[in-house]
């Protein structure tokens, strides 16, 4: 029989998505072709976005049920379609933006704020980006680098 209780009571909401927010970049795989967006309903982590291979919704999973604090995990990840054909576009627009010297800055960070979602020839832009003119410079980058269906761009800009 297991009788486990886990006491949450001294830690906050913010305090769970901080220590999960931390765990996310700094696990392995963790990279431009992955969306992670986490929320908390008091003791409860509601984790959603897409990564780019199944494991990583496991691992991810694995690793923040165990953040203090949390008394329940909901997984929404999505795990893309596994793709040559994604995985070429990925490459593609990744180049076309990251190679471009106006994106020195954010090529420049471990893992750059931009992120690469391809879903069966669908690309989505995800992330946060300094200016109006970074955004729409990353659209128009990622829209010339290939041939794909549709791009969504959801970059958002930062706020001062």
């Amino acid at each position: 029989m297991n009788n486990l209780q886990v006491w949450t009571e001294d830690i906050t909401a913010r305090q769970i998505l901080e220590k999960a927010r931390h765990e996310i970049l700094t696990y392995y795989a963790y990279g431009v072709f992955d969306n992670v967006a986490l929320g908390a309903q008091g003791n409860k982590l509601i984790v959603s976005g897409q990564v780019s291979q199944p494991f990583k919704k496991e691992d991810i999973g694995n690793f923040l049920a165990h953040i203090k604090g949390v008394a329940e995990l909901d997984n929404q990840l999505e795990v893309l379609p596994v793709s040559q054909f994604d995985d070429s576009l990925r490459i593609a627009i990744a180049r076309a933006i990251f190679n471009d010297p106006y994106f020195i800055q954010y090529a420049n960070q471990p893992i750059p704020p931009i992120h690469i979602i391809v879903k069966n020839g669908n690309v989505t832009l995800e992330g946060v980006v300094a200016t109006e003119l970074d955004r729409v410079k990353a659209e128009n980058n990622a829209r010339f680098a290939s041939t794909f269906f549709s791009l969504t761009n959801n970059l958002r800009v930062e706020r001062k």
